[in-house]
């Protein structure tokens, strides 16, 4: 069978969780199916693998390039299926002449703006609405990274649950990193080893970071640790550093843009603990990642993130600060309940594989039976 991947998001210079999971999925896909080949459709020029089954085809124009140039290479030159892992479907999927020759899957990560609508701009929460209605309409499968997702694809937009296929994602390797290297980004950074709460990720309003600050000044960790929030600033325009102030807290709060993955494990295995405030996560790679290098985690009690972390957490109420402050002084001050988070956290990661990620999903292209759970 040849098969069609719409490989543009794992093509982003500055790579964060739909894009790494993009990347990774791809492959896992082709590396365990050499049966099959690949197309892979790509908006820029990469150095990619070579495998002999695998073919990569560059597509324009760089703009509108899912509704025009994947939209065409569907029509013209299509493939038997299609997958598309983290954009919408081209809007020739909907064609009768499309259907009928190329099987489409689709992926739907989180459904959190349905949730919490107003941690999200209008537009752009129109834009999410229109693009999972249409996916999940038009695909003959739709891909999901959490059971969490599947039960809102179910509720909020009808699918039926044997079209929902669900793929848990797996730990993405760390980067080598000498201790060395470490510590001199750590130094860079000007932080202390073993002093610090970390998380990692987008700055926006969903993430529940302005909750987390305030959280954090009732805590009084800041006397001791500091709290790290390191990733680009989105979309929501939230002054995180007026809130700091308001609170009194901007020594003790450090602010990082987009770090690369070497100083992102770096952070990782030299924080105290790693906290996850999100109020929706489709799934929450970061929690493996820290899981893996031995981190207790305070976690946001909702959505995917319980199915994710498993016992490996220590839950909190994202919504009420009294409460995240309460499982903060926990996982970084208790000795027990660091000691069987980190024993815990290192058996939940050991669950999941891109092995059986991609089985899952080569399932779904081949039209084989849905798991019912």
């Amino acid at each position: 069978m040849l098969i069609g991947i719409d490989a543009s998001r794992a093509d982003a210079a500055q790579p964060t969780g739909i894009e790494r999971l993009s990347q990774a999925w791809i492959e896992a896909l082709t590396r365990a199916a050499p049966q099959h080949r690949f197309r892979l459709y790509h908006r820029r020029q990469l150095n990619g693998d070579h495998l002999p089954h695998v073919e990569h085809r560059l597509l324009r124009p760089p703009r509108l390039w899912t509704q025009i140039g994947l939209a065409h290479e569907l029509v013209f030159h299509p493939p038997e299926a299609l997958f598309v892992p983290g954009h919408v479907m081209p809007w020739t999927a909907a064609l009768p002449p499309v259907r009928t020759r190329t099987r489409l899957v689709a992926a739907a990560h989180d459904l959190g703006y349905r949730h919490f609508p107003y941690a999200h701009p209008p537009l752009q929460r129109f834009y999410l609405e229109l693009g999972t209605w249409f996916s999940v309409r038009v695909a003959h499968a739709v891909i999901t990274i959490s059971n969490a997702t599947k039960h809102d694809l179910i509720r909020y937009y009808g699918v039926p649950a044997r079209r929902i296929y669900v793929a848990h994602p797996a730990l993405l390797p760390a980067v080598p990193l000498s201790e060395t290297d470490a510590a001199r980004a750590l130094l860079r950074l000007s932080l202390v080893p073993d002093r610090f709460v970390l998380h990692v990720g987008t700055r926006h309003p969903r993430k529940n970071l302005r909750r987390l600050l305030i959280a954090w000044a009732r805590s009084g960790l800041g006397r001791e640790y500091a709290l790290v929030l390191a990733g680009a600033s989105g979309w929501g325009g939230e002054d995180l550093e007026a809130v700091t102030r308001n609170y009194h807290i901007q020594d003790s709060v450090r602010i990082i843009n987009y770090v690369d993955e070497q100083t992102k494990w770096a952070l990782l295995r030299n924080a105290r603990a790693y906290v996850l405030p999100s109020l929706a996560e489709g799934f929450g790679l970061p929690l493996l990642e820290a899981q893996s290098v031995g981190l207790p985690i305070a976690c946001s009690r909702n959505a995917a993130l319980p199915e994710v972390a498993g016992e490996g957490a220590a839950y909190f109420d994202p919504l009420d600060e009294g409460n995240i402050a309460e499982v903060l002084c926990a996982v970084t001050r208790d000795t027990q309940t660091r000691r069987q988070l980190r024993e815990a956290g290192y058996r939940n990661v050991q669950r999941f594989s891109w092995e059986a990620s991609a089985r899952v999903i080569l399932s779904a292209i081949l039209g084989e039976e849905a798991d019912a759970g």
